[in-house]
């Protein structure tokens, strides 16, 4: 992991991106990461969806995700992909770290951090900073815990463990509020969603 996080600090222009039509974990990791580097990193999010999901429109950064990939750049960091062909890209010219927890990935980035026991890539993503000793900014914390809350389909699913609920506490930490995550989440649905539901 020490030597992922000195491949993104030595990067001049970093491209996150995430799989086409992204859920809940793929944003909230991307924007997690996201927050932490561009208060000094030069970072641009893309994602190939001309529409992503409104539910997670309350997370800082989500505005900033364009569907136009840059042209120039030194490194790309995919999260939540388990192959490039979710992406929908060509392979570019930079390299590439992938951060994910799907047992079906590929391994295809220049740098893998892929933990399939882990129950988000959010997670994976918190791991990666933990363990180099980086202190999250609130922007940072709230999109992780939205992204582990949202892939455990809040806390439910068989590989939530004691770990899990340790690594939300510390998020929460940074003074998030579940009830505000949870509610943001689940009730900000479209009227064709709703009528969707409904059908």
């Amino acid at each position: 992991m020490q030597d992922i996080w000195n491949e993104i600090q030595r990067a001049g222009h970093i491209v996150i991106t995430m799989h086409r039509r992204p859920d809940g974990d793929a944003i909230g990791s991307a924007l997690g990461l996201y927050n932490m580097l561009v208060p000094t990193k030069r970072v641009s999010l893309f994602n190939i969806s001309k529409e992503i999901k409104r539910e997670f429109a309350f997370l800082p950064g989500f505005d900033r995700i364009r569907d136009t990939l840059p042209s120039k750049f030194d490194l790309m960091i995919t999260l939540d992909s388990a192959s490039l062909d979710l992406v929908r890209i060509e392979r570019p010219e930079a390299k590439i770290i992938n951060i994910d927890h799907h047992k079906s990935n590929t391994f295809f980035g220049d740098w893998n951090l892929v933990d399939e026991n882990l129950p988000s890539c959010g997670e994976v993503v918190f791991k990666l900073l933990e363990e180099n000793g980086v202190r999250l900014n609130r922007a940072a914390a709230l999109c992780l815990y939205a992204s582990l809350a949202s892939d455990t389909n809040f806390f439910t699913t068989d590989r939530v463990d004691a770990a899990t609920f340790d690594t939300a506490s510390k998020l929460l930490a940074y003074d998030i509020s579940p009830y505000e995550v949870a509610r943001e989440i689940t009730k900000n649905r479209s009227l064709a969603q709703v009528r969707l539901n409904g059908e």
